[in-house]
């Protein structure tokens, strides 16, 4: 089961100090809770961290999509706000719950955080929501060139809002002149995958993420 960063980065670091010509190829990403290996299985950075008790854990695809605008459906996308902060972190940390959990990832539930919060509102107008009834019902992010946090609340997916947000997230970043929109999806995620290789993304490269066998 994986127990995080405060676990494997320790050890992962003393490791990396003893052969320092791969510490440049170790990233800290997915909310810097898991040592991230920019590398192949094959690689010799991934036969090291395999010797030395690292087990692959999952990987995390990497894709782009260049092209034209999207024909978006007539959605009420409103923007946010910092008082939409609460239930945008409720509906994350619940979209989220099941894929951390089946992975092991601790916590399973998305913790406030007020990096995050100070984040979204730093980059208000790169965040769109959809609401029923009042209520925040989807969530995605177009910050720079990347989109980030796609979710949908459970009651109301196989309605086409996933789909609708990133179309609505691509255009947005294409109208601020991004020649590519790119995102980082968990391989494990099928759908996801699914969704955004039908809206034209395709993979650049992948990152594999590696556990301590001892944790």
């Amino acid at each position: 089961m994986l127990r995080g960063l405060a676990g494997s980065g320790l050890r992962l670091g003393a490791l990396l100090r003893a052969r320092p010509e791969f510490a440049s190829l170790v990233t800290n990403e997915l909310h810097d809770w898991l040592p991230g290996v920019l590398a192949n299985p094959q690689s010799d950075l991934s036969v090291y961290l395999r010797e030395n008790g690292f087990v692959p854990a999952f990987c995390v695809c990497h894709m782009r999509r260049e092209g034209v605008h999207f024909a978006v459906p007539p959605l009420p996308f409103s923007p946010y706000g910092d008082g939409d902060y609460d239930a945008v972190q409720a509906l994350v940390s619940r979209s989220f719950y099941e894929l951390r959990r089946s992975l092991g990832i601790l916590p399973h539930y998305i913790a406030p955080s007020d990096d995050v919060r100070a984040k979204y509102a730093q980059n208000a107008g790169d965040l769109f929501l959809l609401r029923q009834s009042g209520r925040v019902v989807g969530f995605v992010t177009a910050i720079g060139d990347t989109l980030d946090d796609l979710c949908v609340d459970e009651e109301h997916r196989g309605q086409g809002l996933g789909a609708a947000l990133v179309m609505h997230g691509v255009n947005h970043i294409l109208q601020k002149g991004r020649p590519a929109v790119r995102l980082d999806v968990i391989e494990h995620n099928r759908g996801a995958l699914a969704l955004y290789r039908k809206l034209g993304f395709t993979h650049e490269f992948t990152t594999y993420l590696y556990r301590d066998s001892g944790l």
